[in-house]
Parts: structure tokens; sequence; C-alpha cells
């Protein structure tokens, strides 16, 4: 084990929510000499987002959604990828505006699916397809209420 990769587990122990949530990113996807190991990934993602850190939230909500070395669970996806998507994760909005295009783990709405691929697709391209693509299914009374959702998410809502 290198000492970089020792300093690491040293500051995940000691609580830093950031290093934490990159060990996790190390066995989620096997880099760095760490071994791929979802039920470690599982668990340093966790530790950082129950400290409110968004990546690891919107992580865990990617490994839920997916069953990606773990049990498939869209609630706790749902759950982690919220969390995530009210700091501005974009990939939280991302998986979230999925959940309610598909319905998995919430009822299948695409008000909602075109509010969170809306609130990030000034930041991202997949988000811009995704409400265009939802858009061609919706009514224009329908994407004017998701405006002015997405308006109220960015502008309005109380902190």
């Amino acid at each position: 084990m290198t000492g970089c990769l020792k300093d690491l587990i040293r500051k995940a122990q000691q609580g830093s929510a950031h290093h934490q949530c990159e060990l996790g990113w190390y066995y989620h996807k096997g880099r760095y000499g760490v071994p791929r190991n979802a039920k470690a990934a599982l668990k340093w993602y966790t530790k950082a987002a129950e400290q409110g850190y968004a990546i690891a939230q919107s992580n865990l909500g990617e490994m839920y959604r997916h069953g990606d070395g773990i049990p498939q669970d869209n609630a706790a996806a749902f759950h982690w990828f919220t969390k995530a998507a009210e700091q501005g994760g974009i990939i939280a909005c991302l998986g979230l505006g999925n959940m309610y295009r598909y319905g998995e783990g919430a009822p299948k709405d695409y008000i909602l699916t075109y509010m969170w691929f809306n609130l990030v697709a000034d930041k991202n391209e997949d988000a811009v397809e995704g409400r265009d693509l939802i858009a061609k299914k919706m009514t224009s009374s329908q994407i004017e209420v998701a405006q002015l959702a997405t308006d109220w998410m960015k502008n309005d809502k109380p902190s």
C-alpha cells in the first residue's frame, strides 16, 4: 500500500467526508491498487453522505438505482439523489429526472422529469437531451408548469 493510500484511509477514518467519498470511489471502481469492493464502497459513501457530502449522496443514488454490486433499491436511490439534488448535484438531478421519467421509485411524472433535467441543462448536455425528449410528450401547459417549477427551484425556494 502506498503512502498516499495510507494517508487517504487515515483521513477517511478520522471522519473527513471528502476522503471517505474518495475512498468509496476507489473501492467502487477498483482504482489505484484498491480492489473493487461494493460493500466497502457502500460503507465509505454512506459515511460521507450522512455528513451531507453531495458527491457521495449521488454515488449512493447511482449504486442503488443500478444495483451496482448491491441489491437494487429504488427507494434508497430516490432518497440519496434527492439529498444531493437539493445541493445542486448534476448527477443527482439527472438521476431524479430519469426516475420520474421511467417511474422508478416514484410515479411517472413528465413535469418533474422536465424540471429536474432543466435545472441542470445549462451545465450538462445529457440533461438538455432528456428535457427536450420528454418535452415532445408534453402539452404546452405542462411545459409551462415545469418551467415555473424550475424557476421556483432555482430562484424562489426558501433556504
